[in-house]
């Protein structure tokens, strides 16, 4: 059985790091080929933004606006296709939500639903 023993790579220097980093600003659309004094793991490190992200609005948003038009309301009986998450509870908030449900002769689910209406509708009054 043959070892095949590894073979360690130099560090590169910073006037060869900058020989690659000027390369990379000037690569065209045909692969280039590696050269020895070309380090394949050296990476030139873009500066990171320390401004926020400013927030744009959507294309669909954009030409709403420039239409003049207004995006349509939610309904709050459309069909439930849009968004599903699964809860994990405990023993004791199953519980909880078994025994609401079977009280107000509800499902689990619309049992969850109403009280988030119900949650809702008591945080808009606090607001008002």
């Amino acid at each position: 059985m043959v070892i095949k023993r590894r073979t360690t790579h130099k560090t590169p220097t910073a006037e060869e790091i900058e020989r690659f980093a000027a390369g990379a600003d000037t690569l065209t659309n045909t692969p280039a080929k590696a050269t020895p004094t070309t380090p394949r793991t050296a990476k030139a490190k873009q500066p990171v933004a320390d401004k926020e992200p400013k927030l744009t609005p959507t294309d669909k948003e954009q030409a709403a606006q420039q239409r003049g038009a207004h995006l349509p309301t939610l309904q709050p009986h459309a069909k439930r296709d849009f968004k599903a998450i699964r809860v994990p509870f405990n023993e004791f908030e199953f519980t909880q939500l078994e025994q609401i449900a079977t009280k107000t002769g509800r499902s689990k689910l619309n049992c969850i639903r109403w009280a988030l209406s119900k949650l809702a509708e008591q945080l808009k009054e606090d607001d008002a």
